[in-house]
């Protein structure tokens, strides 16, 4: 009983036990939002070399990767919203991104 207890508490006396309660309830949140482990994104690769002119390469994995943080977190909920985010992030470091 006691290894249980002391198990939830580390050596600085932080509770675990919330932590996890934190953990659990971020991933009902999540779950929803998720089919077979991937996010159902707003914009797809094609649809960002589209709407921002630009070819094919890593920039576009960066801008996916930050439109799927920008989903689970609720910053991004529509289509149109997701256009606006990536434009936004072109604008903030565009030298970065090549055009076609």
């Amino acid at each position: 009983m006691f290894a249980d207890l002391y198990s939830t508490v580390t050596q600085d006396k932080l509770d675990l036990t919330q932590g996890l309660k934190n953990l659990q309830q971020k991933v009902a949140e999540l779950s929803p939002k998720l089919t077979q482990g991937k996010l159902k994104l707003f914009l797809s690769g094609n649809d960002i070399m589209k709407l921002l002119n630009i070819k094919a390469g890593p920039q576009i994995g960066e801008l996916i990767h930050a439109l799927e943080t920008a989903q689970l977190e609720g910053t991004v909920k529509t289509k149109e919203e997701a256009e606006e985010y990536i434009i936004k992030i072109r604008n903030q470091k565009p030298e970065s991104i090549p055009k076609t």
